[in-house]
């Protein structure tokens, strides 16, 4: 078998030898200083990154080198595993023109009062779904920080994001534009998407409307729940304020303890 046309491979005939050669070290990987952890997988591969299929073993670093190095070279997907588990412990930051499939895997957040993923600062055209973001502890009213996924940041605008087939479960609020300083929201779909034990709001969305806010947010097929018989004290459905260019259709909540089931406040059409 000749693996290239220039290249020797020495030693033992191992999946290792083989994958050094079909899959060397890339240009990105060093100008990033990444240097994967496992040749056997291809460029972009969470795996060749240090991705371990367990919640024994931090992936935070494995997930996030490919974000970034997905973004360095223009875009793409990212996908996980299928039908994976990932421990993190920090945010994992998703980075303009890329998208996360999770491919049924569930990412698991260790860490309490945080949230599981961020859209990086000033990103576009950025996308997540097809699996489960999860608290590996039930986040309380007084975790307010634990935002499953979080779609802005203080002085951020974050537009163009397609959010899919995705259930947040056990954060303080699923998924979230939090009212920060000149957070900008606009052009975000989310489509047949869960909020599943969250202590607040499980679809919160709220930009500083002095500075812009949030435009341009179309929700179908959305779901609040609560666990029947171990329902979340306090929990509440979705909450839109200030929101222009707002629609949506199909939402519905089962089981929740608080007051709103749907609060519209100064929005638009």
């Amino acid at each position: 078998v000749t693996l290239s046309d220039d290249t020797i491979a020495t030693g033992e005939l191992t999946a290792a030898n083989v994958g050094s050669v079909l899959y060397p070290r890339t240009a990105d990987e060093i100008s990033a200083s990444i240097t994967p952890t496992s040749y056997v997988y291809p460029f972009l591969d969470v795996r060749r990154y240090g991705y371990v299929d367990s919640v024994a073993t931090d992936s935070t670093t494995a997930i996030q080198n490919a974000l970034d190095l997905a973004e360095d070279v223009g875009g793409g997907t990212v996908t996980l595993p299928p039908g994976s588990a990932a421990k993190i412990t920090s945010v994992l930051s998703l980075p303009a023109s890329v998208t996360l499939d999770l491919n049924g895997s569930t990412i698991w957040q260790y860490t309490s009062n945080i949230s599981i993923v961020k859209v990086a600062t000033d990103a576009t055209r950025w996308g997540i779904g097809n699996g489960l973001l999860r608290y590996n502890v039930q986040q309380t009213s007084a975790e307010t920080s634990a935002l499953g996924l979080q779609f802005c940041a203080a002085s951020s605008t974050t537009y163009l994001g397609n959010v899919w087939r995705l259930t947040v479960d056990k954060a303080y609020r699923g998924f979230t534009a939090p009212f920060l300083t000149s957070a900008y929201t606009f052009l975000v779909n989310l489509d047949t998407c869960m909020a599943y034990q969250c202590s607040d709001y499980g679809f919160f969305f709220q930009g500083d409307t002095s500075n812009g806010g949030c435009t341009n947010i179309r929700l179908d097929n959305c779901w609040v729940v609560q666990p029947a018989g171990s329902e979340v004290a306090g929990s509440k459905g979705y909450a839109f304020r200030g929101v222009s260019q707002l629609s949506f259709g199909n939402l519905a909540t089962d089981h929740i303890q608080g007051q709103y089931a749907l609060w519209l406040e100064n929005c638009k059409g």
